[in-house]
């Protein structure tokens, strides 16, 4: 079954029989839950790591993910710059579509900050918001809650700390900002 929803995110799931933890399977997951497998990573006698996607993946969803050369790599970070750069192609790839509609350029990909660091804001979206020391307030939503969290210079601050304490975020976890400006029209009688 193909998905039809860009991934947000990409975990994995370790084998139980466990004679190394970094041995499992990878997926892709949609901001609905859904979860697809795709890398099977396996340790072999040499105690090497390989990692390969799944053939039935690569079936399914080749028409969605960008094209590539390699199918095999022998390090997790080869493995974790192809799995975001799908997360970030298929981002691109729905940009045009239903609630993604009009983010075009204005979301990217950054690394949560560790615990009593700032976490900033990514490059890419610091021309909408001012570095004098003022405080502008963002809305982060996921699902159907909403944070009010406080940007000053580039930083979240106010709030950010429950977003992260409610959604369990650690510092190898990213997060992908999506910027959409809502303007209410305010009509007086």
């Amino acid at each position: 079954m193909v998905v039809c929803a860009p991934f947000v995110r990409w975990d994995i799931i370790r084998h139980a029989c466990g004679d190394s933890a970094r041995a499992g399977v990878y997926y892709l997951e949609t901001a609905q839950g859904e979860k697809v497998v795709c890398v099977n990573a396996i340790l072999d006698e040499g105690n090497h790591m390989t990692y390969k996607p799944f053939d039935s993946f690569l079936n399914e969803y080749r028409a969605l993910l960008p094209s590539i050369r390699v199918l095999e790599w022998n390090f997790r970070f080869q493995l974790a710059a192809w799995l975001d750069g799908i997360v970030y192609y298929l981002f691109l790839q729905h940009s045009g579509e239903g609630a993604y509609a009009g983010v075009g350029s204005c979301w990217h990909l950054t690394y949560v900050s560790r615990p009593g660091v700032a976490q900033c804001l990514p490059p890419g979206l610091w021309r909408f918001f001012r570095t004098d020391g003022s405080a502008t307030w963002v809305l982060l939503t996921h699902g159907y809650t909403i944070w009010p969290v406080e940007v000053i210079n580039q930083q979240f601050r106010d709030g950010w700390g429950k977003f992260c304490e409610v959604h369990k975020l650690k510092p190898e976890f990213k997060i992908m900002p999506i910027l959409q400006q809502i303007t209410a029209g305010l009509h007086q009688n």
